[in-house]
């Protein structure tokens, strides 16, 4: 048994639904990623990178993402802890490791 890290949501999957609920709010078709930055004042491929997890939420993307009804901090958190698990469970998951090849 082994820890996987894909059991940990990332930051960019909770901007993508919150982004694909506001486009539905204003009428901007959910699959059209210029008219989404647009809204949000990003640039397309920062965007895209967010979204796909590429990049970390930093403060100034936190800002922006402010459009879509949480608060810079709350994007911040969330990154944070994402972070933070993501090493935690690597850990686990390379002890783990250890300990199958031991057996």
């Amino acid at each position: 048994m082994s820890a996987k890290l894909e059991y940990l949501v990332s930051p960019g999957k909770v901007v993508r639904d919150y982004v694909e609920r506001d486009m539905l709010q204003v009428g901007i078709n959910q699959w059209d990623l210029w008219a989404r930055a647009q809204y949000l004042k990003m640039d397309m491929q920062e965007l895209r990178l967010v979204c796909a997890g590429e990049i970390p939420i930093t403060l100034a993307i936190a800002r922006k993402l402010e459009k879509l009804g949480r608060s810079t901090r709350f994007w911040l958190k969330l990154e944070s802890t994402y972070q933070k698990d993501r090493r935690r469970l690597s850990g686990i998951s390379s002890w783990l490791s250890g300990q199958e090849a031991e057996e």
